[in-house]
């Protein structure tokens, strides 16, 4: 891709974190969409929200007080939009570069696309253009979190991992963080350790559900996790929203893969290039549909595909969401009751207010999850888990006769969060087998297939 154009449930839980739903009250009011900030006209101004000038914002994130940062691409900045309606430059020159420094206006990003607000006030930024992972923190100071530049492929710790053109960003309770490497076609995962991992994705580009190692990606972009582990991924070139489960499987949760436009069961909906995806409060997903100009809903209680805001004509009307118009429509957040979408091509960022986003704040359980790569396997394999707290954990291998064959981890102590262990099958003939993990009475089990 052209790096500045617009181009299983999880059971066993253990931990409980608190889930925060919309403010709003579920059926009442018409959907409304309004504009934040933006003139409309390119530019690189700061000043009122509606006089101040963005140049294809691609990336919007907003924190509990209502301040929304923005990944001002084409600008190749990131801004900040207060709640009471001011627009200043969080970090970047606004020129073009690569250059860590400890005031964010002296530092230099290369078409950002997407932004991350973490639970300590961080930033991440998905600095496309440079292949890494950007992290600003709340004085200002940017440093590179993952990823250099040049990129290209390489897992392992994050000052010298790879990626290529870095879109997508999301984290999960226990603090890992998940990225689309859109040029690699994979999904990748930088633990709190600091350990880059591949997720998913076999690396070549297309169209493949299955086991998440052997898995196809056509230029993966907005990511989104939900309260069971879930990641929702937008494969914009594929015209689909994928799901990885916590097992590692890639399924297609909606889209057909035809570029069109068409509403009803999430298998045969049709979406035109998927950019951004967010999940709300009540485990429904929202998707901007780019080049069809609409924001969708993908009901979780029924599977079917809704329009919910956009008529499909290109345009910048605000008002009722049915009516209203976007320009490319990009990425999109979620908070205080409203949805936020970085509206590129108007350069602006729109809100729409009045959804039924859920009203309750819940439990969500992180817990016990067992992943195998790769998957088939030959002369090993590493077997992935995350342990929502410390304890004694056994992992066996049984035959398809029950029979516990191998036992690459006995009654050890570990801490929590996420773990590996290399495993060589050594004598064992090829076939189906089961890996059984143990972990504080909980118990998960993945298929491994030896070759």
């Amino acid at each position: 891709m052209n790096k500045l154009s617009s181009g299983a449930a999880l059971r066993g839980a253990s931990l409980a974190v608190l889930l925060i739903g919309a403010a709003l009250v579920e059926g009442r009011g018409q959907a409304v969409v309004s504009t934040v900030a933006g003139s409309g006209t390119a530019g690189n101004s700061d000043g009122p929200a509606l006089t101040a000038q963005f140049n294809q914002p691609y990336g919007v994130a907003v924190d509990a007080q209502g301040t929304a940062y923005v990944a001002d691409s084409f600008n190749h900045v990131i801004r900040k939009i207060t709640a009471a309606g001011v627009v200043t430059t969080f970090a970047g020159r606004g020129t073009s570069g690569y250059y860590d420094n400890p005031f964010g206006p002296f530092a230099a990003f290369n078409g950002p696309y997407n932004v991350l607000l973490t639970p300590q006030g961080n930033l991440l930024v998905a600095d496309t253009g440079n292949d890494c992972i950007r992290l600003i923190t709340p004085a200002g100071a940017v440093t590179t979190f993952a990823g250099a530049s040049p990129g290209g492929y390489l897992d392992g710790p994050a000052a010298t991992a790879r990626f290529q053109s870095p879109i997508g960003l999301a984290q999960d309770p226990a603090g890992n963080i998940y990225v689309a490497d859109a040029d690699n076609y994979r999904i990748r995962r930088i633990d709190p350790a600091g350990n880059v991992t591949t997720l998913a994705g076999s690396g070549v580009r297309g169209f493949l559900d299955g086991p998440a190692g052997n898995a196809r990606f056509s230029e993966p972009q907005g990511l989104a996790l939900d309260a069971a582990g879930n990641l929702y991924i937008a494969d914009r070139a594929a015209n689909r929203i994928r799901l990885l489960s916590p097992a590692g499987v890639v399924s297609t949760y909606a889209g057909s893969g035809v570029v069109s436009f068409l509403d009803g069961p999430a298998a045969t909906a049709r979406f035109s290039a998927p950019t951004g995806v967010v999940v709300d409060g009540r485990g429904d997903v929202y998707v901007t549909d780019r080049d069809n100009q609409r924001l969708r809903r993908v009901e979780a209680a029924t599977g079917l595909v809704s329009t919910v805001a956009g008529t499909g004509a290109v345009g910048s009307q605000d008002g009722a969401a049915l009516s209203a118009q976007f320009n490319r429509p990009y990425s999109i957040a979620v908070r205080n009751g409203s949805l936020y979408i970085a509206d590129a091509s108007n350069n602006r960022i729109r809100r729409v207010a009045g959804l039924p986003l859920g009203t309750q704040a819940r439990a969500v359980m992180v817990p016990l999850a067992l992943e195998v790569f790769p998957n088939p396997f030959a002369g090993h394999c590493t077997f992935r888990y995350f342990l929502p707290r410390a304890g004694r954990v056994n992992l066996g291998i049984y035959d398809v006769l029950g029979r516990r064959v191998a036992a690459p981890l006995a009654d050890v102590v570990q801490p929590a969060g996420s773990q590996e262990v290399r495993f060589e099958p050594g004598s064992l003939p090829p076939g189906l087998y089961v890996a059984r993990l143990e972990a504080n009475g909980q118990v998960v089990t993945s298929q491994a297939v030896i070759n």
